[in-house]
């Protein structure tokens, strides 16, 4: 397990980047991991062409890191390129092979996931609520 909680994911996960509702909310989305209890809600407002998210969340240092790290990593980006970017993480959360000469070096601590089969929900729980929110931006 030790692996598994490394330097980064404590990082994060004590100290989240972007975590707090934003003053102005356009649209949020609420995802629940049923397996563990994990419970965040993905906020976002549309002041901007990029995107800029938040969160909420009442989860394990996993699903809370992965969502601070989720935040640095698509914060920024236009609607298309953060639904490549989630989509690219997710496969490689699932696989164990995030891309490190496209993705920070913080993100290897997410590769390290496989490893424990009953936490890739947790890690992948704030990606998947993240999705839907900006598939639904994208609809408007």
């Amino acid at each position: 397990m030790d692996n598994l909680y490394q330097t980064t994911i404590l990082e994060h996960g004590q100290r989240p980047h972007n975590f707090g509702k934003p003053q102005t909310v356009s649209i949020s989305r609420e995802g629940f991991n049923h397996l563990c209890g994990d419970k965040i809600s993905v906020y976002s407002s549309k002041d901007t062409s990029n995107l800029y998210l938040m969160f909420e969340s009442v989860s394990c240092v996993i699903c809370k890191a992965s969502a601070s790290l989720m935040t640095l990593t698509i914060n920024k980006s236009s609607i298309d390129e953060g639904i490549y970017i989630i989509n690219e993480v997710m496969d490689g959360i699932k696989n164990g092979n995030i891309d490190l000469d496209v993705f920070s070096d913080d993100m290897s601590c997410l590769n390290q996931i496989i490893n424990y089969p009953s936490r890739i929900n947790c890690a992948l729980l704030p990606w998947k609520t993240a999705k839907d929110l900006i598939e639904d931006l994208k609809d408007d």
